[in-house]
C-alpha cells in the first residue's frame, strides 16, 4: 500500500513538473499582453488631452436633478379629481392669520339623496398644474417675509420655540381643525414636524405627528442615481 502511495505521488509530481513551464509560459504571455495594452494607452494619452478623457469618462449619461430636453418629451395625462374621487370635489377654506389669507385644501364629499355631505383631510394636492413650470410656490411670500425681516433662522421648531405662530402652523392647524396653539406647542416640544425647508416655497404645510392626522413622512423618488420631472411623468419612446 505504501509503495503505491509512493509512486502515486511521484506520478503527481512528474505531472506538475511538464505543467509548470506551461503554466510559466501562459503567464508570460498574459505578462506581455498587459504591458503591450499598457504602452498602447500610454501612447494614445499622449497624443489626446488626459483631462478631457478623464472628463468623458466621468460624465453623467443622465441628468441628476436636472431637465432632460423636456421638449422632446410628451407627459401623460393624469388621472382627473373626479376619476379619483367620485362623488368629490376639492374646496379651499380661506384663513386670515396675521392679515395673511391662507387657502387650505379639503375634499368635500357629497352624500346620495338628502344626506348633505362631509369635509375630508385633502391630499391630492394642486390639479392641472403644468409640470415644466412647477408647483406654485404658496409659501415663496412668507420665507420672504422673514428673510428681509433679517431672521438667522427659519425653522419651524425654532418659531414655535419662541412663542410664534407661523403660517404654516396657522394652515397645518385649520387642515387639523385644531387650535394654531396646540400645533405651536407640539411642535416645540419635538413631538411633531411639519416639514418646511426654505428652499422649497411650494411645500404645502403639513404636520407629521403622533397627535395628527398624519403620522409618517416617507419620500418617494424617481431613481437611485437621477431624479426630474420628466422621469417621473411621462412615458418616453
Amino acid at each position: 500500500m505504501r509503495k503505491r502511495t509512493v509512486a502515486a505521488r511521484s506520478r503527481v509530481d512528474r505531472i506538475k513538473a511538464i505543467a509548470a513551464p506551461e503554466r510559466m509560459q501562459q503567464e508570460q504571455q498574459d505578462t506581455i499582453r498587459l504591458l503591450d495594452l499598457e504602452r498602447g494607452e500610454q501612447k494614445r494619452l499622449e497624443q489626446t488631452d488626459a483631462f478631457k478623457e478623464l472628463v468623458a469618462l466621468n460624465k453623467q449619461k443622465q441628468s441628476v436633478n436636472r431637465p432632460q430636453q423636456a421638449e422632446k418629451l410628451d407627459f401623460r395625462q393624469s388621472p382627473t379629481f373626479a376619476d379619483c374621487f367620485p362623488s368629490s370635489e376639492k374646496c379651499y377654506k380661506e384663513v386670515d392669520h396675521e392679515g395673511t389669507k391662507l387657502r387650505v385644501p379639503f375634499r368635500r364629499v357629497h352624500l346620495q339623496e338628502a344626506n348633505g355631505h362631509f369635509d375630508l383631510y385633502d391630499t391630492s394636492g394642486e390639479q392641472g398644474v403644468n409640470p415644466r413650470e412647477g408647483l406654485p410656490k404658496i409659501r415663496k411670500d412668507w420665507v420672504k417675509k422673514r428673510e428681509e425681516r433679517g431672521d438667522k433662522v427659519l425653522t419651524q421648531m425654532h418659531y414655535a420655540r419662541q412663542g410664534v405662530v407661523t403660517e404654516e402652523m396657522a394652515f397645518c392647524a385649520a387642515r387639523e381643525r385644531l387650535e394654531p396653539e396646540f400645533v405651536r406647542s407640539e411642535v416645540a416640544r419635538g413631538r411633531a414636524i411639519i416639514p418646511a425647508n426654505k428652499r422649497h416655497t411650494e411645500l404645502e404645510p403639513t404636520i407629521v405627528g403622533r397627535n395628527f392626522l398624519v403620522k409618517v413622512n416617507a419620500n418617494f423618488g424617481n431613481s437611485a442615481v437621477s431624479s426630474s420631472i420628466e422621469e417621473g411623468a411621462t412615458d418616453s419612446d
